[in-house]
């Protein structure tokens, strides 16, 4: 039976929680105050907390700070539950990493479907097997994410590329996210934005896939997670490093795609410019390694690859052009003056 922690200074309020949570089935701890709170957590940490916002002497975002940051208390979801429902309030409490806002006075069907969402997304993700890839992400060509390999629903488009945003930058400030992801807003409401956002992100998963430390949020690194991104990279590194295995540098060539190509923003053009210096790099070593090995049309495909990609890489039109004269290639002329044909005719 799930256990829930209630946390309000009104004796009226806490009472009212409890008979409706109890008559639910639910196990019901409750404190009068975020350090009466404090004192429960030291010796049991329940399934859920459920806290006022504006409490004397510790308000609920203070409260939810040290429950995080100080107890180390991330798994446990965190709902709001206040009289004060100004959308700078809702904003300011799951900007601060809480899992929902509801106000008062609370429609008792509207907490318990809360209480039932929150705690059904923490046992799907402690019921998944441990080993076991919970999530797939990919990047390269398309933005596509499976969790539990179903397609995830993105609640917004922006939720959607904060989460590739943390995935990429590790642990950032909320200015940060703000800045890259909103850069003509100004800084209030780019933060406004940033906390609406990060709202919707944590619905279109689980609350926990984002934790929080010192005010900066990441993705729970215990997450099981594959990324497409990443696999290439490493086999890019791997491969640049093994120069003579051919075989190792066209599968690294082969598992390159362009970078996130539905989102136009800095950030994504700079890890577009990034990943495509990689694959330039792959590309011109193979076709460097196939030409001093004889193997002339594998050389030459490799130059041309290169030159589609990057139009401006000097020493691949080189590459190409000699390679398709010793080809006898007809369009060795036409490579020679860095003209591309390719658009029109077949190679």
């Amino acid at each position: 039976m799930p256990t829930v922690l209630v946390v309000d200074d009104e004796a009226s309020i806490l009472q009212l929680i409890k008979m409706t949570l109890e008559r639910a089935g639910y196990e019901v701890m409750t404190a009068s105050s975020a350090f009466a709170a404090l004192e429960l957590l030291r010796n049991q940490v329940p399934d859920i907390i459920v806290s006022d916002l504006a409490m004397p002497s510790m308000n609920g975002l203070s409260f939810l700070q040290v429950v995080r940051e100080e107890m180390k208390i991330t798994h446990v979801p965190f709902v709001f539950l206040s009289s004060h429902a100004e959308i700078q309030h809702i904003r300011a409490g799951l900007g601060s990493g809480a899992d929902d806002y509801l106000a008062k006075p609370f429609d008792r069907q509207e907490l318990l479907d809360a209480i039932e969402l929150r705690l059904r997304r923490v046992q799907e993700f402690k019921a998944s097997p441990e080993p076991s890839v919970l999530m797939q992400v990919f990047a390269l060509n398309k933005s596509v994410v499976l969790y539990q390999k179903e397609v995830v629903t993105w609640a917004s488009r922006k939720a959607c590329e904060l989460f590739y945003f943390l995935l990429e930058k590790g642990q950032v400030s909320s200015w940060e996210a703000a800045e890259a992801l909103w850069p003509e807003k100004d800084e209030e409401r780019a933060s406004s934005l940033f906390h609406t956002t990060l709202h919707r992100l944590r619905k279109s998963l689980y609350p926990e896939v984002i934790a929080t430390n010192n005010r900066r949020y990441f993705i729970d690194p215990k997450l099981s997670l594959e990324y497409d991104v990443r696999n290439y990279t490493q086999l890019a590194q791997k491969a640049l490093t093994n120069a003579q295995n051919f075989e190792l540098l066209q599968q690294a060539v082969n598992t390159y795609g362009t970078f996130l190509p539905d989102f136009d923003s800095d950030w994504c053009a700079d890890r577009r410019a990034e990943l495509m210096e990689t694959q330039l790099r792959l590309l011109l070593s193979l076709a460097e390694g196939y030409e001093q090995g004889t193997q002339i049309r594998l050389a030459a495909n490799a130059y041309q690859q290169t030159v589609q990609l990057d139009p401006l890489q000097d020493s691949a039109w080189e590459g190409l052009a000699r390679t398709l004269t010793l080809l006898r290639d007809p369009h060795a002329p036409r490579a020679a003056k860095r003209e591309p044909w390719w658009a029109t005719s077949d190679f």
